[in-house]
């Protein structure tokens, strides 16, 4: 029976010629299309081994073809490479609409396309996983490694190896348990092996966990520490109060409706009529379910106070303080952004291992940073964090976040990590306005 070829899908001459060495030199057949049309007219009769594409063919981008896709579930477990440039990566990971299995940045070399190629093939088991996966380190990269290890859920170890240094990383259903270069362990070791230049690398597989490996690290994989919270359903909060004041009865509704841009709504009504209105709007994004119950509170209480006090004319000379938790919310998003980012390009074992760090390197300064863990790509508030959410000041997230960018950016030559006014465009004009970049 012919073997499924790989389909390569691109319009630049320079960069399909070389895929096409690159899965050439690797013993596999090949199919080219110069359009997305031309890909799908394939893709509907034959399922190729992998699919590598160009981000965009004509004006029209691999997304819009990726979801096109869907009607052909068996593509579904076919394994994809994306080709794109470095700004064309960002853009996508702001969407939120990376689909590919990895992706090489143009310009790239012959030989890490071919590794990337054997590699993704052995990890997306279309190859035989006994077969360890091993050759020199400078054509796939460490990082590269980890990434398609974390993305298959991948149990073994991985042995890097210098002419001077041995090390060992042992990973289980796809997170690295262990790091080891001699007597240095964790972000130590980390820091070491990122550090190398050249050296050798194998690769070992093994399905479900290693019998070497001890059974306490099981019982972590079965019952994670911190679990994703779910998210809560978008109800109306609110209140409704009567309130009498010198013979006349006014009655007091507050709502919160949480929407793409979140209001919220006093009522006040005297004998069914709607005599004053008061509404609150907030950008999308600042505010969370903790926020609302207490604006909720407080706009109702206050404007009851008033009214008990002084009748109408209170409202109109007063103005109601709402005291929403500073900007804590907005400072999150863009801590969840930013590793979002990071997390795309160096995986994220290395981008949690150094974001905790730094995070660390600040709690003496700013305590409340001890209490904003991370589970997924959420970050979640515990302790004083979750009591106070006020406390998260701008200038101690702006140095966090500061601080990780510029040292992912220093640990791994060859992989770019933009700067943090490029990493948090889409809430730039939000950040600005709090003075979270330096100037």
């Amino acid at each position: 029976m012919e073997e499924s070829p790989i389909l390569i899908i691109g319009e630049e001459p320079h960069v399909v010629k070389k895929m096409e060495a690159a899965v050439a030199n690797l013993g596999y057949p090949f199919r080219t299309a110069k359009s997305f049309d031309q890909a799908y007219q394939f893709l509907a009769n034959q399922k190729p081994l992998m699919i590598i594409s160009e981000n965009v063919l004509a004006g029209r981008s691999w997304i819009d073809f990726f979801k096109s896709l869907t009607g052909i579930p068996a593509l579904f477990d076919v394994p994809t490479i994306c080709l794109l440039t470095e700004k064309e990566l960002i853009e996508l990971i702001s969407a939120q609409e990376f689909k590919a299995d990895d992706y090489l940045i143009k310009p790239f070399r012959l030989r890490e396309a071919r590794a990337r190629v054997q590699a993704l093939l052995m990890l997306g088991k279309r190859l035989p996983l006994t077969s360890p996966l091993g050759g020199e380190l400078e054509d796939i990269g460490l990082i590269p490694l980890l990434k398609l290890i974390e993305r298959n859920g991948l149990s073994g170890r991985l042995q890097v190896s210098s002419e001077t240094e041995k090390a060992e990383f042992l990973f289980l259903q796809g997170d690295v348990i262990k790091v080891m270069l001699g007597e240095l362990k964790g972000r130590d070791a980390l820091e070491r092996i990122l550090s190398l230049r050249g050296g050798n690398f194998n690769l070992e597989i093994d399905e479900g966990i290693p019998p070497s490996y001890p059974q306490e690290w099981a019982a972590m994989k079965i019952s994670p520490s911190i679990e994703e919270p779910s998210p809560e359903p978008l109800i109306p909060l609110g209140d409704l109060s009567q309130v009498e004041y010198e013979g006349e009865v006014f009655q007091v509704q507050t709502e919160f409706i949480p929407c793409e841009t979140p209001t919220l709504t006093t009522l006040i009504l005297r004998g069914g009529e709607v005599v004053r209105k008061i509404k609150h709007q907030w950008e999308p994004g600042t505010i969370d379910i903790r926020d609302e119950k207490e604006l909720v509170r407080q706009q109702h209480s206050q404007v009851v106070s008033h009214l008990q006090h002084g009748g109408l004319s209170a409202l109109e000379t007063s103005k109601l303080e709402l005291r929403k938790s500073g900007d804590y919310r907005l400072l999150l998003k863009a801590v969840e952004l930013v590793y979002s980012h990071v997390r795309q390009k160096l995986g994220s074992f290395v981008s949690k291992t150094y974001l905790l760090h730094l995070k660390e390197l600040l709690t003496d300064k700013y305590p409340y940073l001890d209490e904003l863990a991370i589970a997924g790509s959420r970050v979640v508030l515990n302790g004083l964090a979750a009591r106070r959410p006020e406390l998260i000041e701008v200038e101690g997230v702006s140095r966090w976040l500061g601080g990780f960018v510029k040292k992912c950016a220093s640990i791994a030559p060859g992989i770019v990590i933009p700067p943090l006014a490029e990493l948090t465009f889409p809430l730039r004009e939000q950040l600005q306005k709090i003075g979270f970049y330096p100037p």
